[in-house]
Formats: C-alpha cells, structure tokens, sequence
C-alpha cells in the first residue's frame, strides 16, 4: 500500500500532535518489518478509507502521525513554543472573521515577513494552511449538529458557503453535506 499525505499537511499535523518544531519529524524511508507499529494504523486507515468512514480516517491518520518518531536536531530559527500557542490562541478567538498575517504579527509583535518566514520554517506550512486546517477542524465539529451549512461557513469564517464547500472538498475528498450524512451512517 502506498500512502500519500502532502509534505505540508503531514509536517503540520506532526507539529499539531506532537506540539514541536516540524523540523523535527524522523520520517524514514521504511518498510513494515522494519517498524512493524505502522502496519496497525495503516492499515485501519486503508480499511477506514475503503468503507468512506471519514472520521475514523481522520483518527487513523493522527494515530500514525503520533507514531512517527522524533529526532534531536540543532534548530536555527523558528518560533518559540510561547510564541506559537499565542498564535493558536489569536487563531481560534478570531476564526469567524477574516485573518490577516498583519494581524496575527501585531498580536504577538514580529514584522509580517519574519512571521510568514518563521512559522513556515517551525510547522512546516505556510500560517495560511494552518488557518484552514482549523477553520475545517471547527466545521467538521458544527457538521455534528444540526447547524445549517451557509452558517458554519460562516461561523469557521469563509466569506461564501460556496468557497467553504470548495475547501472543505479539497481537504477531505467530499462535501459539507456529504460528510454530515457520512457522519450519522
């Protein structure tokens, strides 16, 4: 089985569940005789993935991602882990509304550039794809309930409920509404 996760998406989630620099992601090139704990997760996320059960994809993917080990490296650059939480922080108090790098570098008091640069360099994503990854976690949770979809794009702060369900397809291969009723299958 081959599996293929983006260098972005995959750096972002090892920093997001391993709350560390990306850079410090071991990710060898492996089989599963080699790591033989990778083969579990795998393949329930192959399983998970044929049956189009979405959230129990999403939870197989964490798990392997958890799984992936660490390595101690010298780190040049980057931002400190305070710095990093007042971001997530400002994120999540403002992800109805529209989020500009100004604002965020404002708020933690660095230029706009060395923010874009730094945080790119410390999660491995660019600060916007981090922002969407939110902004879909937030919507993934209201499409739990019985909220209409125009008001969770809305609500995760897409200007059009059109442009939410573009991004919402793009990161999980289906729509708003198809996965609320993948959800209550």
């Amino acid at each position: 089985m081959h599996l293929y996760v983006p260098d972005d998406q995959l750096r972002g989630a090892f920093a997001r569940i391993h709350d560390c620099d990306a850079r410090r992601m071991d990710l060898p090139e492996t089989t599963f005789a080699d790591m033989p704990a990778l083969s579990g997760p795998l393949s329930a996320l192959a399983k998970a993935a044929m049956a189009q059960d979405l959230l129990m994809a999403d939870a197989f993917l964490a798990d392997l991602v958890a799984r992936l080990g660490t390595r101690e490296i010298m780190l040049r650059g980057g931002l400190p882990a305070h710095l990093l939480r007042q971001i997530d922080d400002w994120i999540e108090a403002h992800l109805d509304q529209p989020i500009r790098l100004d604002d965020i570098a404002q708020a933690i008091g660095l230029s706009p550039y060395h923010l874009h640069r730094m945080f790119r360099a410390t999660r491995g994503m660019p600060l916007h794809g981090w922002i969407t990854n939110y902004r879909i976690a937030r919507a993934k949770s209201l499409l739990a309930g019985p909220m209409p979809v125009v008001d969770i794009a809305f609500a995760c702060g897409f200007s059009r409920q059109s442009h939410f369900a573009r991004v919402f397809k793009a990161h999980t291969t289906c729509t708003p509404g198809t996965y609320r009723r993948l959800q209550t299958m």
